[in-house]
């Protein structure tokens, strides 16, 4: 059985608990995290941003198994390289609005988002 590799984008608790997770299985090859500015500076736990939360991750789960990148839109070439290689694109609160050639290159994209669109659309309240 091929082992499958997962994109996450967004942030916050909901992303952190399920990367954890998602370790745990051994069909998961990888876990890439990508997120915003924004996200990274979250505080999600006491004294703790997303950002050092994933950073957390990478250290503590293999090192091999997750990578975590900020970057400052999805034109960056590294959205494109890292939804290429995954077989599912999931977005928890993604900061960004999917354009059509975003969505293109992602094999299966599922963009779930926990407030009020299009009135916070991106990410909540900019």
């Amino acid at each position: 059985m091929q082992k499958k590799q997962i994109l996450l984008i967004g942030g916050g608790l909901l992303l952190i608990e399920l990367a954890k997770e998602l370790a745990n299985y051994e069909r998961i090859k990888k876990i890439y995290i990508i997120t915003g500015d924004r996200h990274a500076k979250e505080i999600i736990f006491s004294g703790s941003t997303f950002e050092k939360e994933c950073e957390k991750l990478e250290n503590n789960i293999s090192s091999d198994k997750i990578e975590f990148y900020k970057i400052k839109n999805l034109d960056e070439p590294t959205f494109g390289n890292v939804s290429k290689k995954c077989e599912l694109v999931l977005s928890l609160s993604s900061p960004w609005i999917f354009k059509k050639k975003h969505i293109e290159v992602c094999k299966n994209l599922f963009n779930i988002h926990c407030s009020d669109l299009p009135r916070w659309a991106g990410g909540g309240g900019q």
